[in-house]
């Protein structure tokens, strides 16, 4: 126990430094837009405005992070702190957490001594995490920090550890609604342990309340856009919408000579020119088009997936969730790929080095070879997971017949 407390503290130093490195360095100088859009949101709101009605900016989160951006900007202002350094903060904070979380959960799945600190080093010192928090400062460190311990806590299989899962989960997405994508995972293993009709609707209900919640003083107050402008973010667009969408299937796909409006407008008129095309083809074969049809084509990917895998290994398949956003939906943005490193880490997956490498890189270099690459590396990790969950359901079925 000693040596595991140990572990742990060395993993959160080493994580603290190497982030507060890196925010040393960078000073006030903002990598992306995120930041830029953090502080117009701050200062909407303590001028009484609402962000709702920013005409040069949509806001497409719930209405919670921006409370917390208000409030650190008040802070920066009244003791003279930069707000590019404060709103990393709680980023920062964040991964210290999850790489303790990881420390104490291979810890109960190994009984090599070194496995846990390694796992937990894995995440401190992997480059993918340290961009994410420390240098672009965006928010998902905070957000699969709550995802990973409400996942933890549902692997306890008690019916207060699934309760207390579902609101921590629906906190994750009350500040980002892409954690909702879990949520039917962890309700169907709500219901395989306690098959009761309250069990399973409690933890989803505790799922999505933390977010009603956030947005029922707005929909009283007849502020609607609180809630569309998700809802549109999440089905009608994407990240990476406006800029391109160099990152995802469909720039992968552009890359290779596949004529897609907005991507490679040459190659299209050249097609149509050429009579490949007809007109019809090419009005489906718009970027924003092609970006909804892959959200359909996810969700019915998932569904599949669901009945197939639903028995599995309850972080292999948010892992798996995940691998496979990456392969089918068309654009999003680098610092998505955060979400499935915590727990590729924790189940000590072979891909996690491989991935994080691709993915850092990724981020920092969206070169369109680089989208294909990353691409293809997540569609085959993706068939990996998938065959290994499969194999593991196969050998429970055989132990309970042989049972």
């Amino acid at each position: 126990m000693r040596r595991r407390h140990w572990q742990i503290v060395v993993v959160v130093f080493v994580a603290a430094c190497s982030r507060f490195a890196v925010m040393a360095w960078l000073g006030d100088r903002e990598l992306g837009n995120d930041i830029r859009g953090f502080r117009v949101v701050a200062e909407t709101l303590l001028s009484g405005n609402s962000v709702f009605e920013l005409p040069q900016l949509v806001y497409t989160y719930p209405p919670v992070w921006m409370y917390a951006a208000k409030l650190l900007r008040s802070i920066g202002d009244t003791y003279g702190v930069s707000f590019t350094l404060l709103v990393k903060l709680p980023q920062v904070l964040a991964d210290c957490v999850v790489s303790a979380l990881l420390v104490f959960a291979v810890a109960r799945r190994t009984e090599k001594l070194n496995a846990p600190m390694l796992a937990g080093l894995s995440y401190a010192l992997n480059p993918l995490s340290i961009y994410v928090a420390a240098g672009i400062g965006q928010i998902d460190p905070l957000v699969m920090g709550l995802v990973l311990v409400a996942m933890l806590l549902a692997e306890g299989g008690r019916l207060r550890s699934f309760l207390v899962g579902g609101l921590v989960l629906g906190m994750a997405i009350s500040l980002k609604t892409f954690p909702i994508l879990l949520v039917p995972w962890l309700v169907w293993r709500a219901w395989t342990a306690f098959p009761r009709r309250w069990v399973a609707g409690g933890v989803a209900g505790l799922c999505i309340l933390p977010w009603v919640l956030a947005l029922l003083p707005f929909l009283l107050n007849g502020e609607t856009a609180a809630l569309t402008r998700t809802l549109q973010f999440m089905f009608l667009q994407s990240g990476s919408g406006g800029l391109a969408q160099q990152r995802g299937l469909l720039s992968a796909l552009a890359f290779v000579g596949v004529p897609i409006g907005g991507l490679n407008a040459g190659s299209e008129s050249f097609a149509l020119a050429l009579g490949v095309v007809g007109p019809a083809v090419a009005w489906v074969m718009d970027q924003y088009r092609l970006l909804l049809i892959s959200k359909i084509l996810f969700v019915t990917i998932y569904l599949v997936m669901f009945w197939f895998v639903r028995n599995g290994s309850l972080l292999k398949v948010c892992l798996l969730t995940f691998v496979v956003l990456f392969s089918v939906i068309g654009g999003f943005f680098g610092y998505y790929l955060l979400w499935p490193l915590p727990f590729a880490v924790v189940l000590r997956d072979k891909g996690v080095v491989p991935y994080s490498a691709l993915a850092f890189l990724f981020n920092v270099w969206a070169a369109p070879w680089v989208n294909l690459i990353f691409w293809l590396f997540c569609a085959g990790w993706s068939v990996l997971l998938v065959r290994g969950l499969l194999a593991e359901q196969r050998s429970a079925v055989d132990l309970h017949a042989a049972v």
